[in-house]
């Protein structure tokens, strides 16, 4: 059982999961609150609600919520560039990917549209007949 003596609760969270993470304090504790879409902080955790009454009674107990971690106010201090690590992480994670895709090579003209143009310029007397013949022997050995 979590929570009884010897037993252990454990969390994880994906930062693909979290909004975002969040440090209140008073003058001497704190609470570290890992933000998700299903828990959105704002409540203010009171490090002592819980002291009065059983643990599990209140669902605002920092010590029993799973994305809480009571956390005296000098260790958050110390630990600030962590946090702050983690915040960048969790930034990085939610920046929107572009895939920009490769361009395309332009497509090719058929046999059959090459030949109709060589046979326009023979036509209109651009080409000769031995340059359109020959020009023709080209396409067809293709």
């Amino acid at each position: 059982m979590a929570g009884s003596l010897g037993g252990e609760r454990a969390a994880t969270f994906h930062f693909v999961d979290i909004t975002g993470i969040e440090y209140n304090s008073g003058f001497v504790t704190g609470v570290l609150e890992v933000l998700t879409p299903s828990y959105s902080g704002g409540a203010n955790k009171d490090f002592w609600r819980g002291s009065n009454r059983s643990r599990n009674a209140d669902s605002n107990d920092p010590w029993t919520l799973s994305n809480c971690l009571p956390l005296p106010k000098s260790e958050y201090n110390a630990a600030i560039a962590d946090v702050q690590e983690l915040k960048a992480r969790i930034g990085r994670v939610k920046q929107p990917t572009i895939q920009v895709p490769a361009p395309q090579p332009p497509a090719s003209e058929g046999l059959a549209d090459q030949l109709q143009k060589l046979a326009a310029l023979r036509d209109s007397g651009v080409l000769s007949d031995e340059e359109f013949s020959s020009a023709k022997a080209r396409l067809l050995s293709q």
